[in-house]
């Protein structure tokens, strides 16, 4: 009889089977190979004359078994038999449908084939978070971000230890408004500002004077405020 049956790694909707030949003479191989859950006279036949074989439009998330006869003539030997079970389904792309400075939302389409949740990853250099989103929502809402900063998200199905390929997609969320204005210092041609300093990220502030007739220096300050002094020509 074969031996040694192997699957290829990560199959989804296909798997290649090899295998060793017996000892002696082969005319061909008897494959037979279906869903775990059906009744087994259900299963697929096929004859081939190699040690390889490629099983095509499997079902993502599903179990599956395979057995394999060497044949001489009609006789036939003892089966082999493997059971494999395919990955889910990859998640093909995310859809951003909502951000702010605190929150956004992603959404994306369902899928054939079996599988447990969906897990989210938001992800930057200084936090990672994973939410458990149950298969019957295509949508997750992620919450307690801060404001003006880049996120990695990705969306990927999973069936026990095993997860289809992920789906990415990178967010910014939306800067808040400065706090805590300020008016510290007034002159006739100066005056200074402060206000607080942003929880989330800033690359930098922008101070705008109307009419466009001065300087503006910014003063780093180590009490959690930013303090500016503008002076006018």
């Amino acid at each position: 009889m074969p031996s040694q049956v192997v699957t290829s790694e990560q199959p989804v909707t296909s798997v290649f089977l090899t295998w060793r030949p017996p000892a002696g003479q082969v005319d061909k191989y008897k494959l037979g190979f279906g869903l775990l859950s059906v009744a087994r006279k259900s299963w697929t036949e096929v004859f081939v004359k190699s040690t390889s074989y490629e099983i095509g439009e499997l079902i993502p998330g599903s179990d599956y078994a395979v057995s394999i006869q060497s044949m001489l003539g009609s006789d036939c030997s003892h089966a082999a038999n493997r059971e494999f079970s395919t990955f889910p389904a990859g998640l093909c792309s995310l859809r951003l449908d909502k951000v702010d400075s605190s929150s956004f939302s992603v959404s994306w389409n369902g899928a054939l084939g079996g599988y447990d949740f969906h897990r989210v990853t938001v992800a930057n250099t200084s936090v990672t978070k994973t939410l458990t989103i149950p298969k019957e929502e295509l949508v997750a809402v992620v919450t307690d971000l801060l404001d003006g900063c880049s996120y990695n998200v990705s969306v990927e199905r999973v069936r026990g230890v095993r997860a289809g390929s992920a789906s990415f997609l990178t967010i910014t969320t939306e800067p808040k408004h400065v706090r805590g204005v300020r008016l510290v210092f007034v002159s006739a041609r100066a005056f200074s500002l402060r206000w607080l300093q942003a929880e989330g990220c800033v690359d930098r502030y922008q101070v705008s004077l109307l009419p466009n007739q001065g300087t503006v220096t910014f003063h780093p300050v180590n009490d959690g405020y930013i303090q500016v002094h503008t002076q006018f020509r």
